[in-house]
């Protein structure tokens, strides 16, 4: 259900660039970034109101926890840079590119709080497959669009990290309150910079166009499956399978846009899918040895022969999570009260 999730969200980023796009060339880019963020903490208060969810920040959340908004503002503003300069795919596939570095990183190192995953060497074939997925798809490019290449380059790195740290939040305070603190950061830091750099764009704030504030909506429902998603999943599959969703549902918006269809940015997206369905079948396979059951990426479970193995290493966390956690080494989903994986055994190591 988490990878079929992921590649909703990322259709709905798809549609949410494209309208917040519009809006900074209509609005300007740091009033549509404040407008943006407006839309979307109203939507997030009006369901706290009739879910009854109290506001108040909870006590002992460290406070870099509630930066995950300011990161998202950066996001914003290098996508609604590069719209416009490059077409939507393009803009996704060099998004991916920023994302795929950054939460590799993150597997890897197990930076922001995540826990490490190792990388098995054979996934670089599908990486590789990926790459030139990506590289189909940026074959027009024009030494001209320099800078809306860079920017949505840099959007991807703070995608993931925004993402992450809002992830960090919702295990200590919960999705909805994790997502309306995305927005109140994300506002103050983005009316801050409209006063000292935009306020001559104050006079255009009303637009006879009301579908162009939908981006703050959608914004509210990317936020949400990302606090949702990010910790059942790795990290570099959640960037790939949102791309996956990102690339087709952008390919209809270039569609759409300028009237022409693009094939490399088919062709792209379809390579870019092969790869993460390579890595995924590596996945499987080498479970095979690790006994017990596993789960599939549609939820059901695979009864495996059980196989005499070597005791899986301890996995350290910087702290126990809230909510849940998820086993690096078999990445299975658990209660976070857990000491072991009920999987593969695992220990689990937690910080104070």
């Amino acid at each position: 259900m988490y990878y079929l999730l992921s590649v909703l969200s990322g259709m709905v980023i798809a549609i949410m660039i494209a309208i917040n796009g519009e809006l900074a060339g209509s609005k300007g880019l740091f009033l549509s970034t404040v407008l943006i963020h407006v839309v979307g903490l109203v939507c997030v208060l009006a369901f706290m109101t009739v879910r009854k969810i109290q506001p108040l920040p909870d006590r002992g959340v460290p406070a870099r926890f509630y930066l995950g908004g300011v990161i998202g503002v950066a996001t914003v503003v290098c996508n609604s840079i590069g719209f416009g300069g490059i077409s939507v795919s393009a803009l996704t596939a060099l998004g991916l590119l920023g994302q795929s570095l950054t939460s590799l990183s993150i597997d890897q190192f197990g930076w922001l709080g995540m826990p490490k995953r190792a990388l098995d060497r054979r996934k670089w074939i599908g990486i590789a497959i990926a790459a030139i997925g990506i590289l189909c798809m940026l074959s027009t490019y024009s030494p001209d669009a320099a800078l809306p290449v860079a920017v949505s380059l840099l959007a991807g790195v703070t995608i993931v990290t925004s993402r992450t740290v809002n992830a960090g939040l919702a295990e200590r305070s919960g999705v909805v309150k994790s997502t309306l603190y995305n927005y109140v950061t994300g506002l103050s830091v983005s009316l801050l910079v409209l006063l000292l750099a935009g306020g001559g764009e104050l006079a255009s704030a009303v637009s006879p166009r009301p579908w162009m504030y939908l981006g703050g909506v959608l914004g509210v429902v990317t936020v949400l499956l990302s606090n949702i998603i990010v910790a059942r999943i790795s990290s570099f599959y959640m960037t790939l399978l949102l791309f996956v969703g990102q690339v087709f549902a952008g390919v209809c918006i270039d569609v759409l846009l300028t009237g022409s269809f693009a094939p490399e940015n088919l062709g792209g997206g379809l390579f870019v899918a092969a790869g993460l369905i390579f890595n995924l079948w590596v996945d499987r396979h080498a479970s095979a040895g690790t006994g017990g059951e596993r789960s599939t990426s549609v939820g059901q479970s695979v009864p495996i022969l059980r196989q005499k193995r070597d005791p899986m290493p301890d996995v350290a966390f910087p702290a126990r999570p809230v909510v849940s956690v998820v086993c690096p080494h078999c990445w299975t989903a658990q209660r976070s009260e857990r000491d072991f994986c009920y999987h593969c055994g695992a220990r689990f190591v937690y910080g104070k």
